[in-house]
């Protein structure tokens, strides 16, 4: 009887969790503003006809994730081109995705491991970001652990192996149709379970067969055209561990909040589930995950010799970030044998230091998952969090009587706001053109890091936007009346404070220093793309600096301090601008720093 309470709480606790997990998912794909990626996907392939989706001769064929693009046309038809509709399917790949998780780790004997290894498979904050994204990412993640599911279950029931390993092999193809990232882990999962049961290889070999034939003959043409196209670029050259591994610890501990203590939770979390992994696939154990920890992680290492295999043969980047992220949840399931075999270990230290990993990698999933939260941008495409109050701002704009509106800037921010002009059906908003001359546009959008530079005194600096960075930037005289901005960055100054990231409680202070040899720059400090009219600025010694770079010479005037009061509503995240002029008219942007602001 106590067993079997143990389970039903373990089942209630992991029902709980994913129902809360799947709400915050759902959440965000409503709320969340639609990104760079997405909105190329509905430009170019969604909002087309499905003859285009499953054409192969596209422009930007790389962003098109066959079967999500299928699945979000349909949703499209149905409720209409918003982002919600775009994303549903792969919200509820999210349900699917945990349904095969429980069912992976209540296998596991030990009830704790069991729902450590659920929080760790699905609360990953980077992996729940593309289930709440029109990306081929989070079905292919769901698809997999479906296929990993079946494949478990023939090894279990060996009557019903030929059925499982059929149903398995259709979800790895459609996996791969998802996105052709996941072509690596289906592959791997496919030889694993071939040469686990290579006593009954006969029988198994047409199943397991399924996946590959499907993929070449339905895929093969479009990664043939793909590869000639020279369309697999993402990824990096410096190995496995620094691109494919680094790259996931850095964008988990970006996602969780960023910060030292993200960075050293998601090193220390993959240390530690390298390890367990290596426990559950090593260490001699009865425990009940092991079948799944050890298919798990033997997955995992074949398809990480694949992509050096890869790398080595055809010369494809290593995996990064995105295109890795199936290595979360089968490192996670990986890591849960380890645990489940520890804690069925016969020796009680072994049995404790199980139990104090669970409580201290809980701990810290929680945690993450906790800073992580948010409604309102992702890890990768953050510069697009503003694009709403872009459009918003704009909309003001042509309101007042700016009849119709030219836009330029960076970029990356053209495709969701072609989106939103399309599917709002802004027409006073011109389509907006890639490296659009300055001169015909009457407003700019550009990013606080990489500032365009704009003639001086055509342009005003109208908005800054704390969540992405960017800046607005409308046009108050005609083209070639300005003078030709002066960007210099060789004016030598810095922000020294508030430090990037951190929470300042009543009046803020920015203080630096800026000065070239002979000379005191004038600054200028903005808020959130305004100077606040109660901003008082004065100058300070800097003796430091002066000790540090001799050649500036007197140093007595070359620091700055702003002080800025609270006001109400100022709590939350804002924007620093910092701009450095020399007598002679050249102007340096310090790239711009944020913020946390909260009452004293």
């Amino acid at each position: 009887m106590e067993r079997f309470d143990s389970r039903r709480s373990r089942d209630g606790a992991m029902a709980l969790v994913g129902a809360m997990l799947f709400t915050y998912v759902a959440t965000r794909a409503a709320r969340v503003p639609i990104v760079h990626d997405e909105a190329v996907s509905y430009l170019y392939f969604v909002g087309r006809s499905f003859g285009t989706i499953l054409s192969i001769h596209t422009p930007e064929p790389v962003n098109n994730h066959v079967l999500n693009s299928l699945l979000a046309r349909l949703a499209v038809l149905a409720f209409g081109p918003s982002e919600w509709a775009l994303r549903l399917p792969n919200v509820l790949a999210f349900g699917a995705f945990l349904a095969c998780g429980a069912a992976l780790c209540r296998r596991l004997s030990s009830a704790a491991a069991s729902l450590c290894g659920f929080l760790l498979f699905s609360a990953n904050p980077f992996a729940l970001e593309f289930f709440s994204l029109s990306r081929g990412y989070g079905l292919g993640l769901a698809l997999l652990s479906a296929a990993l599911l079946q494949f478990v279950r023939a090894e279990e029931r060996p009557a019903l192996a030929r059925r499982c390993l059929l149903v398995g092999g259709l979800y790895a193809f459609l996996a791969v149709l998802a996105n052709l990232a996941f072509l690596l882990p289906v592959l791997a999962l496919l030889v694993v379970s071939a040469a686990r049961n290579r006593n009954d290889l006969r029988s198994w070999v047409p199943p397991l067969a399924v996946a590959p034939l499907l993929v070449a003959a339905v895929l093969g043409p479009r990664i043939v055209a793909l590869r000639r196209a020279g369309q697999f670029y993402v990824g990096g050259s410096k190995g496995l561990f620094a691109d494919t591994v680094g790259s996931l610890v850095r964008v988990t501990a970006e996602a969780s909040g960023a910060g030292s203590f993200a960075i050293a939770a998601a090193g220390g979390v993959a240390a530690a589930l390298l390890v367990l992994g290596l426990v559950g696939a090593l260490v001699p154990s009865g425990a009940g995950g092991r079948r799944v920890g050890e298919i798990a992680g033997s997955t995992l290492v074949f398809a990480a010799a694949g992509s050096v295999a890869q790398h080595a043969l055809v010369g494809t980047p290593y995996l990064e970030d995105r295109t890795a992220i199936f290595f979360l949840p089968l490192l996670a399931l990986s890591a849960a044998g380890g645990l489940d075999a520890l804690a069925a270990a016969p020796g009680r230290a072994m049995r404790i230091a199980g139990q104090a990993l669970v409580v201290t990698l809980v701990g810290i999933a929680a945690v993450s998952l906790i800073r992580s939260a948010n409604s309102d941008h992702t890890t990768i495409w953050r510069y697009d969090a503003d694009v709403r109050r872009v459009l918003d701002d704009l909309e003001a704009l042509h309101e007042k009587g700016l009849e119709r509106i030219r836009l330029g800037g960076d970029r990356v921010f053209g495709p969701a706001l072609s989106f939103y002009r399309e599917t709002r059906r802004l027409a006073w908003l011109e389509p907006i053109v890639r490296n659009d001359p300055l001169d015909l546009c009457n407003v700019v959008l550009t990013s606080g890091y990489e500032r365009i530079p704009v003639p001086r005194g055509e342009f005003l600096e109208t908005r800054g936007y704390p969540l992405s960075g960017s800046i607005l930037l409308v046009r108050i005289r005609p083209a070639g009346s300005g003078e030709p901005a002066l960007e210099d960055t060789r004016l030598t100054g810095s922000i020294d404070l508030p430090a990037e990231g951190e929470t300042v409680a009543g009046d803020l202070r920015v203080r630096g220093w800026a000065r070239v040899p002979g000379e005191d720059l004038r600054v200028t400090v903005s808020l959130d793309g305004a100077v606040r009219e109660d901003t008082r600025l004065s100058r300070i010694p800097r003796p430091d600096v002066a000790a540090v770079i001799p050649s500036l010479g007197d140093c007595s005037g070359a620091g700055y301090e702003a002080a800025i009061s609270f006001r109400p509503g100022d709590e939350g995240r804002h924007m620093i601008e910092v701009v450095f002029t020399s007598a002679d008219g050249r102007e340096r942007h310090y790239p711009v720093r944020f913020f946390v602001w909260k009452r004293s």
